[in-house]
């Protein structure tokens, strides 16, 4: 016949075997999380230093932008405006004109020249 020191035997290995089991339970549990917690912590870190790496090459490059966009605003600021180009056309086609009128008299001269030359090679 089992004893009453028998049941409290059965009893206490079995809460004793629960604990085990929940300690252990616990123990896994509180290691994942600090492994979890580790590598979130690692790739946030890392993150971070891509961010700011990040951060560094694109404010060179808005610096960059921003030179040269001031660079070409200074030098559209010299470009020559349509009245401008409106009054270089009109002095070109003066020139032509001009150009066109001494073509005319070399080409007179030519002749009388021309002229002269035949006379004077045959004679009178």
């Amino acid at each position: 016949m089992p004893s009453h020191y028998d049941a409290w035997r059965f009893w206490l290995g079995v809460v004793n075997s629960a604990g085990t089991i929940a300690i252990g339970v616990y123990v896994w549990l509180v290691t994942r999380d600090r492994v979890t917690n580790k590598r979130i912590t690692d790739l946030d870190k890392k993150m971070g230093e891509m961010l700011a790496t990040f951060k560094e090459k694109q404010s060179a490059k808005c610096t960059e932008h921003q030179r040269r966009t001031s660079e070409l605003e200074v030098s559209i600021q010299n470009f020559p405006t349509h009245d401008d180009i409106g009054a270089v056309h009109d002095r070109i086609t003066s020139v032509k004109g001009g150009v066109d009128e001494l073509a005319g008299l070399i080409k007179g001269m030519r002749d009388n020249v021309t002229l002269l030359v035949d006379h004077h090679l045959r004679g009178e």
